[in-house]
């Protein structure tokens, strides 16, 4: 999930440089590239900066901020959405400034058959409903 929420984050971006809205939008957000892995020396890994969550597993805003930030979330989510013929949204966006990290996307499909789209953090019949 954090990959294709890094996908559209990217596609976003790319979106805002070909229709030459950069100075106008500013600064995108960004997922990290992030791999399966063991930390092998013991370190613990931290996020840096100020950690807030913007948007919860239910799509539903985490508080009234009216902050860049926030409104780029739900600029993102939104963009995914438009993507993804309303097929797709990113929830549970959190992070410290540009960063986000650990999203989860939510699908308007639970299943696809016996299987669970995407992974258990997938609350769709929250926010199609």
């Amino acid at each position: 999930m954090h990959m294709l929420a890094r996908n559209f984050a990217w596609k976003l971006d790319q979106h805002i440089e070909k229709e030459d809205i950069r100075e106008m939008f500013g600064q995108t957000l960004k997922f990290k590239k992030v791999y399966l892995g063991k930390i092998q020396d013991n370190k613990c890994v931290t996020v840096e900066g100020t950690f807030k969550k913007y948007l919860n597993n239910n799509g539903m805003l985490c508080d009234h901020d009216t902050s860049t930030l926030q409104k780029k979330c739900e600029n993102l989510a939104h963009f995914l959405y438009e993507q993804s013929n309303h097929e797709l949204i990113i929830v549970d966006m959190q992070g410290s400034g540009y960063s986000l990290f650990d999203p989860e996307i939510a699908s308007k499909n639970l299943r696809d058959g016996d299987e669970l789209l995407f992974s258990t953090g997938n609350l769709s019949i929250k926010w199609t409903t």
